[in-house]
């Protein structure tokens, strides 16, 4: 019998997805609606940029399917997206999964993003972690010099967003490195997909008081109102976590 591939694509008449070898869906496209955002995770990560506005430089680490890529590169004009993605399989796949070539506001790096991050300071307004292999989270995408690197890469008022896995045993571990690595608490919000497993936090290199402030949270430069909306549900479950971490803050 051949071997399953580490990480190949599937397709059926409504969606295409990126899956790993053991069946665990990376990304899900709408074939017919490649912008949509089908999995909660990916609105309440982009959700997240509420709190920065006007984002000018994204970075990610991992490509997957690519459809938070898209999304930014369609929905937010006034940002560059730099992609970090170790695996050049996963590279390969994107073609399949129509996704935009390299421009001026777009690059995709074959790169240990951990290493590229190590060598990276104050270069962005929001980073986004959402990097999984054949075998869930890698090693490396765990440590506290990782999450140390992760907010020294950041903008001074810059956003870390991470996709942590809820079934993994060190996600509190992985918690506390960001609280170590932030100087504060992380918001912390559980995806709301029935299949669910997936947990963001979201961490800064500001004081909780200054970048959380509900009046504050707007759509990012250019992005119109369908894409906004898209993003509706996670935007009020980060507002109500939000809120109640400040009611506990201040109790």
């Amino acid at each position: 019998m051949p071997e399953t591939p580490r990480v190949y694509r599937s397709r059926d008449a409504q969606t295409l997805t990126l899956q790993f070898g053991d069946g665990a869906i990376q990304s899900r496209v709408q074939r017919n609606a490649p912008h949509t955002l089908l999995l909660d995770y990916t609105r309440t990560m982009l959700a997240a940029l509420q709190w920065h506005p006007a984002p000018r430089r994204i970075a990610m680490v991992g490509l997957g399917g690519g459809t938070m890529l898209r999304f930014i590169h369609s929905h937010m004009p006034a940002s560059t997206l730099t992609v970090l993605e170790i695996d050049p399989k996963v590279i390969a796949l994107r073609s399949e999964f129509e996704l935009p070539a390299d421009d001026a506001r777009l690059q995709v790096l074959c790169v240990d993003g951990a290493a590229h991050l190590a060598r990276t300071e104050g270069a962005f307004d929001a980073l986004l972690i959402d990097g999984f292999d054949h075998e869930g989270l890698p090693e490396v995408l765990c440590s506290q010099a990782f999450y140390d690197d992760c907010v020294h890469a950041l903008a001074a008022d810059g956003l870390l967003i991470v996709n942590l896995p809820l079934a993994d045993p060190r996600c509190p571990l992985i918690t506390e490195r960001l609280r170590l690595a932030s100087g504060q608490l992380p918001l912390l919000l559980d995806d709301a997909d029935s299949e669910g497993g997936n947990r963001i936090a979201l961490a800064s290199r500001q004081t909780w008081p200054r970048w959380r402030t509900p009046g504050r949270l707007r759509a990012p430069a250019g992005m119109g109102p369908e894409a906004w909306g898209q993003l509706t549900d996670a935007r009020l479950r980060l507002r109500d976590v939000l809120n109640a971490q400040n009611a506990a803050d201040n109790g």
